[in-house]
């Protein structure tokens, strides 16, 4: 029998643990000893709704015997060899199998580990690109204001979230940021559609102001995770490629939490009906059983490093290593088999049509969402919209009652699996109100 004492002091002894404040773990401490489906259990009994897929990875839920079986059986056969100029046969097949799910006109695949390196990968791309095709000057990469691509130095610095960078600053040079298509909080103060077009236009003042002979890239997600859940109107991207078009500048679109039937779709970006020059993805693309990720680059990306003497001079240990490859693809078909990654119209808009019957109450500033993927937004004045400073505790409050979820600045997210059935939907919009209506309550004056 397992000694869930001991373990628990040998974790406050032994481990430091990512994004956490070691100081007050103790008080937060939970070992989770098991998983199913779109449940999670810790070491004393309790039975959590998995509200953040992991880390928003995990999307066809816990314990699916195809992908562990899958690992296993390449484990059995071939345990590890590296891509450095050798090929195996599950890198092969997943490397397909992407291009024929991904946008048309995505054809050639180069793995990684997890998305911060895939970003990483991405950005060297397009500065390696430029370079091979004799536009030297063009290095400087154009990201969003409150964007994330991961914690390496390269994507940490195309992010722009203050709170994860200035532990590690000076960042990286060339990298500059631009407003979000937020329009629940329009930066220029518009409407939907023009904040959309102003947003997007924006761009061209960032070209002329940078000089387009110095950028090689624009790098976002199409819809922002961290950021808030900022979904962009349907002329915002089509726009952006249009201007990148036009400037000789590379679009990079991140979909390493949209990715794989987040959003109701393979990839979010398919929704506004273009093509990326590259994509990125990583979680969904093995539902977090073992650590993979991908950037997918068009022929024209790739030709310049077929030229005498050129080769990408990158690579990662174990980028493509023979059994993740194997759980993206088992995982893959079985999201196809299920429906998962492009699920019929009522599943696909089943979780945010259920958390809109929460936009009444007195804090809810507004509800976004797609798939998935869905964020509560907490204000103290729908007028002022002035952010509500208590997510955090509000989400203690949602465990306390059976749900796993993690803040996101003022507003709480829900990332649930995607099979979640639809009765466990209505229950967690039930403890969502319950939740949110006792924060209203304490709110009231005397």
């Amino acid at each position: 029998m397992t000694n869930f004492e001991q373990l628990k002091a040998w974790d406050l002894e032994y481990l430091w643990h990512p994004y956490t404040q070691m100081a007050n773990y103790a008080d937060e401490q939970r070992i989770i000893v098991k998983a199913k489906d779109w449940h999670v259990y810790d070491s004393d009994g309790n039975e959590y709704i998995d509200g953040i897929s992991g880390l928003w990875n995990v999307n066809v839920g816990h314990g699916r015997a195809e992908i562990i079986d899958s690992i296993h059986n390449q484990l059995s056969e071939l345990d590890f060899y590296a891509l450095n100029g050798y090929s195996y046969e599950s890198a092969i097949r997943l490397a397909k199998k992407l291009v024929e799910i991904s946008p048309r006109g995505l054809e050639k695949v180069f793995f990684s580990n997890g998305g911060s390196e895939a970003n990483e990968t991405a950005i060297k791309l397009a500065r390696a690109y430029w370079k091979l095709n004799k536009r030297e000057g063009k290095y400087k990469v154009i990201s969003l204001n409150s964007a994330w691509h991961g914690g390496t130095l390269g994507a940490l610095s195309a992010s722009h979230i203050a709170s994860e960078k200035k532990h590690f600053e000076p960042l990286l040079t060339g990298f500059v940021h631009m407003p979000q298509p937020n329009c629940y909080r329009c930066p220029f103060g518009q409407t939907a559609h023009n904040c959309a077009m102003q947003c997007a236009a924006y761009l061209r003042e960032i070209i002329a102001h940078e000089d387009e002979s110095t950028i090689a890239a624009f790098i976002a997600e199409p819809i922002q995770g961290l950021g808030g859940v900022i979904i962009p109107p349907e002329q915002y991207w089509p726009m952006i490629r249009q201007i990148c078009d036009e400037n000789n500048i590379l679009l990079i679109i991140d979909e390493v939490a949209t990715g794989f039937g987040r959003t109701g779709t393979t990839f979010a970006i398919s929704e506004w009906g273009i093509t990326p020059d590259m994509l990125v993805c990583s979680k969904g693309i093995t539902s977090g059983y073992l650590p993979l990720s991908a950037v997918l680059a068009t022929n024209e990306i790739y030709r310049p490093f077929l030229q005498e003497g050129s080769y990408f001079q990158h690579g990662y240990t174990t980028g493509g290593h023979p059994a993740s490859c194997a759980a993206a693809i088992a995982n893959i078909e079985l999201m196809e088999r299920e429906q998962l990654l492009d699920p019929p119209a009522e599943r696909k808009h089943a979780l945010l049509s259920r958390f809109d019957k929460l936009k009444d109450l007195e804090l809810v500033g507004d509800i976004r969402g797609r798939g998935h993927m869905v964020c509560v937004e907490l204000v103290l004045d729908k007028v002022s919209k002035t952010p509500y400073p208590h997510a955090r505790k509000l989400c203690g409050r949602l465990m306390e009652k059976g749900i796993i979820v993690r803040p996101i600045g003022n507003c709480i997210p829900f990332f649930p699996p995607l099979h979640i059935s639809e009765a466990d939907m209505d229950k967690v919009v039930a403890i969502y109100a319950e939740v949110i209506s006792e924060a209203c309550r304490q709110l009231a004056p005397a």
